[in-house]
């Protein structure tokens, strides 16, 4: 009888897991799923995020490149307070476009040589369900015609 009692445990240890081995292996399962679920949605966020800031740096720049190839001495009656569309980005502010175009003869050294302009940004952005966000870039633009 002791040979079969020895013959049927081992038979029943052959079974299967046991509940806790089970328990134990969905636990670690759900948390390492959980963790590749969070790093996807924040990859997709920053790769949402980071197009976003690369249009608006770029428009930002073509505005800038525009306004220090126009003429200096009708830079600022020309250019300042102009707002602008950006395709791809939608205003943080309704009814007002996402670029502005700020020039200022006031904060610029003290040379009325020296134009300082400045192209901000507003917009809401999508990777961040509708926050506003900016990007803001600014030069100094010489008058060339000076001799």
């Amino acid at each position: 009888m002791n040979k079969f009692n020895t013959q049927r445990r081992f038979a029943l240890g052959a079974r299967g897991f046991s509940l806790v081995e089970v328990i134990v292996v969905t636990g670690i399962a759900v948390t390492l799923f959980s963790v590749i679920l969070a790093m996807q949605f924040t990859a997709t966020q920053t790769r949402v995020f980071t197009q976003e800031r690369d249009i608006a740096r770029e428009a930002a720049t073509a505005r800038l490149e525009e306004v220090t190839g126009s003429n200096f001495a009708t830079l600022q009656a020309t250019y300042d307070g102009i707002d602008f569309a950006v395709p791809g980005l939608v205003s943080s502010v309704p009814g007002e476009e996402v670029g502005t175009v700020v020039v200022d003869t006031a904060t610029a050294p003290a040379s009325a040589e020296l134009i300082r302009v400045t192209v901000q940004m507003r917009w809401r952005s999508k990777a961040a369900n509708g926050a506003p966000s900016t990007f803001e870039l600014s030069t100094l633009v010489a008058n060339r015609e000076v001799q």
